[in-house]
């Protein structure tokens, strides 16, 4: 590969693992910016309600205030009312002791007084009238003083009460003043936290978009270079297969298989699958690229129908092979079990013994007819010589026909037969006997094999 490639690839590698923290990073500032919104508006909310419930407190101690000022009023008049009874009381004890006091000097002197000098007004008795006028003044007074007495209990009562209120109200002012307090500070802190994110959220979307935009060209250029890889794939691929073809050519045309149109057929047969199925495999990985890069439901369901069926015909076509390739080593067994037939049978035979020595000549002389059968034996051992050659010769021309025939696939017919002389009573004919066998035998298959649809 091309060293650009590999920095691009590994560029883009740490760009989308960049770009996946950019956007973890993002999505988490996101949910705490969520989070703070929802802090945020829980906040309001309970300032809301705060703010409702101090006006609701307002409303309640406005007319608590008021009942406090007219209760203090009361209190005034009622202070300003017993003082003056407490005065009238003073006044009215201090004129008893001093009528007391009249009285006990009028005592003392009364036992040197004549009774008969005193005057008759002092000595008169008051009227009823007078008693009667006294009386309801007292009892004027008096009601006065329990109703007066009455209403300070209860105003008392009722000041204690309001005194409580108002401390309870203090109180709760003084707590809802701190929760005010401390929730303006942390309504404080969480703008500036949301002014913070806000500006994070700025850089990041500006980072975010150019590394997108980064992103979108090292992704243009990543599949304009798998579009480019693939295509070379493709080409290397279309080249690998014709190397393979012209290599099994090459080996067919170098073997003895050309000979046979059988098997050159189904080695044809076999490289044409073999084709197919690298076609199909590429479609197969296509598809399955297709189907990565889609969303679509229906093209992805489409798609599968697509590789189900891709990959029956696949199999199908793997099991074509494979019986192909069984058929084409049956056949190259049945050649190779043929071939060693035929060598066996081309073998020549094994030679005879050697014959026996002649015996040792006798010191007599055998006379005549000795002689003459030692003529007829030198004269009849070249006529066998020749006739062992003629039937090495014979031999020869038959194998190398044979040979022939079996490369060029012919099988052997009248025409093409060649007239060899008829071997002589003396020449052996087991060898032939045998050849002629093995080439009929071979014919037969042969012949069925050509005859095979």
């Amino acid at each position: 590969m091309d060293p650009n490639d590999c920095t691009n690839c590994s560029q883009l590698k740490q760009i989308k693992a960049l770009s996946r923290q950019v956007l973890k990073k993002y999505d988490e500032l996101l949910h705490k910016y969520k989070e703070n919104e929802d802090q945020y508006n829980e906040i309001v909310q309970r300032l809301k309600e705060r703010e409702g419930m101090l006006e609701d407190m307002k409303k309640l101690i406005e007319p608590a205030m008021s009942e406090h000022e007219r209760l203090m009023m009361k209190y005034d008049i009622e202070i300003g009312c017993r003082n003056e009874a407490e005065n009238v009381a003073r006044k009215m004890t201090f004129q008893n002791k001093a009528l007391k006091r009249q009285s006990q000097a009028l005592l003392e002197h009364i036992g040197k007084i004549d009774i008969t000098q005193i005057p008759a007004e002092i000595l008169e008795e008051p009227t009823e009238g007078e008693n009667d006028s006294y009386k309801d003044y007292t009892d004027n007074l008096n009601t006065t003083i329990q109703d007066l007495e009455e209403k300070v209990s209860y105003y008392a009562t009722a000041l204690a009460g309001s005194r409580e209120e108002l401390s309870t109200e203090r109180e709760d002012n003084i707590r809802l003043k701190k929760i005010n307090f401390n929730l303006n500070k942390s309504l404080s802190q969480t703008k500036d936290t949301l002014l913070q994110y806000q500006n994070a959220m700025v850089e990041l979307t500006s980072m975010s978009e150019s590394a997108y935009e980064e992103y979108e060209e090292l992704k243009n250029k990543c599949e304009i270079e798998a579009n480019k890889r693939s295509e070379t794939e493709k080409i290397m691929l279309k080249i690998k297969t014709q190397n393979e073809a012209m290599k099994t050519q090459s080996t067919i045309l170098l073997s003895n298989v050309a000979n046979d149109q059988q098997l050159t057929k189904a080695l044809c047969e076999v490289e044409e699958l073999k084709t197919d199925k690298s076609n199909l495999e590429q479609k197969v990985n296509n598809l399955e690229k297709e189907l990565e890069s889609s969303s679509d439901v229906k093209s992805i369901e489409e798609l599968e129908t697509e590789k189900s069926n891709l990959s029956i015909q696949v199999d199908d076509l793997t099991k074509k092979v494979t019986n192909y390739e069984n058929l084409y080593s049956n056949l190259e067994k049945q050649y190779k079990e043929l071939e060693e037939k035929l060598e066996q049978a081309l073998r020549p035979p094994p030679p005879p013994p050697p014959p026996l020595p002649p015996p040792p000549p006798t010191a007599q002389s055998k006379g005549f007819l000795s002689k003459m059968a030692s003529k007829k034996k030198r004269a009849n051992m070249p006529i066998q010589a020749n006739a062992a050659e003629f039937d090495q010769q014979s031999y020869g021309q038959a194998l190398d026909e044979m040979m022939k025939r079996i490369n060029s696939g012919n099988a052997l017919s009248k025409s093409s037969r060649s007239t060899r002389p008829k071997p002589s009573k003396t020449e052996p004919s087991g060898a032939m006997k045998e050849l002629h066998s093995v080439l009929n035998r071979y014919k037969k298959p042969h012949d069925e094999i050509d005859g095979a649809p």
